[in-house]
């Protein structure tokens, strides 16, 4: 008999209580809200609907009913409900220029930041969204006049005290000055590992302007290696006080650097570990499976909230898993390994150990062949390695992946290969399969 995996039984669990209790609100939206997680868009699309008809503004609702238009291809169902939300306040604006980007209706979105613009009187916070907003439509030099990713001491006194609390002086925010013999410190603030890694090439930018020394935070996940091979970079605890001058954030790195450098794109610029014994281990086993076919690594789920339209459901990867001339080691973690697992597609791929440290990563990911994956820390870790990758991209990508770009510009290996439209991975899927079939 077949045992459930956990994740399941959670969602069967709240399934239950919402039909125990058919008009209780927060068991609804319970429901829904792990619905759209686990990419059952259909039924969560309605629960969500059903929630939001008597006109209630529930922002955790809102932005799951417009995660699974996006991922039906449905955005103009999401319309009138984002258009009850009237933009008289700062955080509505920004809350809704998000849900806009998520639909890949980013004149939409430059519409609404820059009519915000005037309305509050050039607020930095909606100044910068704009200029975010802009790159991602592809208008990178119009969207870098708003000197997207900068602070000031000033702004950061007054507009996150997140930072403040955190432990950081504004007084030694770096604004430009001169670093000849200085010390710099990058910071964790606002950044993932992906962020880290891409805007690590700008450390060499850092010590050509006469810095000393560059300062970055060791992570915890185990990537010291990684991170010690890129040229200038030294690692300290942040846990302990570090002496320094000024310290800046990932983001700002490119804010000051990309004007005059561009995006620094290289072979790699970043060396992965040697292999440690359990690295070699799994490469032992993946050789012995794969038969002399081509090995790939591929991850296709983050569990980060703020990319449900990144993720693309296992269903529509089942021809990928079908190619016989592709043996597939499996990076993904949490509730989607699970569903991999129970799925018993688990029985003709290496399914990558959760305990494995960034470092093993980098170095297991060195031996393979190429790798697939969504916009995530892996694309990026395999991109400063230099390895080719297969980037699965939904129409509403990232900002730094731009609009219709299919040759990535940060890393001269990572092909972009996007939906024609939004919410098709279908087509995605089948462009993969005569890649990667090819091969």
């Amino acid at each position: 008999m077949s045992v459930l995996p956990d994740y399941k039984v959670h969602e069967l669990d709240l399934k239950q209580h919402a039909l125990n209790q058919p008009n209780d609100y927060q068991a609804l939206k319970n429901y829904a809200l792990v619905l759209t997680k686990h990419m059952q868009y259909p039924e969560a699309l309605a629960i969500c609907m059903r929630l939001s008809a008597d006109a209630s503004n529930d922002g955790e609702v809102l932005s799951a009913l417009c995660t699974c238009c996006a991922q039906l291809g449905l955005p103009n169902l999401a319309i009138p409900y984002l258009k009850r939300i009237e933009p008289n306040y700062l955080q509505a604006v920004l809350w809704l220029a998000n849900q806009y980007t998520g639909l890949a209706m980013l004149d939409e979105t430059v519409k609404l930041l820059e009519q915000a613009c005037l309305t509050y009187d050039n607020d930095p916070t909606v100044v910068q969204a704009l200029g975010v907003a802009q790159m991602g439509a592809g208008q990178m030099e119009q969207g870098l006049l708003s000197r997207p990713f900068l602070s000031t001491r000033e702004s950061i006194y007054q507009r996150r005290p997140e930072v403040v609390q955190a432990g950081w002086n504004p007084d030694t925010y770096w604004e430009g000055e001169g670093l000849t013999g200085k010390t710099m410190l990058l910071s964790p603030i606002m950044s993932g590992y992906g962020d880290y890694l891409q805007f690590s090439r700008y450390v060499k930018s850092i010590r050509a302007l006469g810095a000393a020394r560059v300062l970055g935070y060791a992570p915890s996940g185990g990537m010291n290696q990684l991170l010690l091979s890129c040229e200038g970079l030294e690692l300290v605890d942040l846990n302990y006080p570090v002496e320094h001058d000024y310290w800046t954030e990932n983001y700002a790195l490119f804010a000051h650097f990309f004007p005059k450098e561009g995006f620094l794109s290289c072979d790699r610029y970043l060396t992965a570990p040697p292999v440690n014994a359990a690295v070699q281990g799994m490469l032992e086993t993946i050789e012995k499976n794969a038969a002399g076919r081509t090995v790939m690594g591929i991850s296709w789920n983050s569990d980060a909230s703020t990319v449900g339209t990144r993720n693309v459901p296992l269903s529509v990867l089942l021809p990928l898993f079908g190619l016989s001339n592709v043996y597939w080691v499996v990076f993904q973690r949490g509730w989607a390994c699970a569903e991999f697992c129970a799925s018993g597609l688990n029985q003709s791929a290496y399914v990558v150990p959760e305990s494995i440290s960034f470092d093993e990563t980098a170095a297991l990911v060195n031996a393979l062949d190429r790798v697939v994956t969504t916009d995530s820390y892996l694309s990026h870790l395999a991109g400063a390695i230099g390895k080719p990758v297969y980037l699965m991209g939904s129409r509403a990508l990232d900002w730094r992946h731009m609009n219709n770009e299919t040759q990535s510009p940060w890393y001269p290996h990572t092909r972009i290969v996007r939906q024609p439209k939004l919410g098709d991975w279908r087509s995605v899927v089948d462009e993969l399969c005569g890649l990667c079939g090819s091969e």
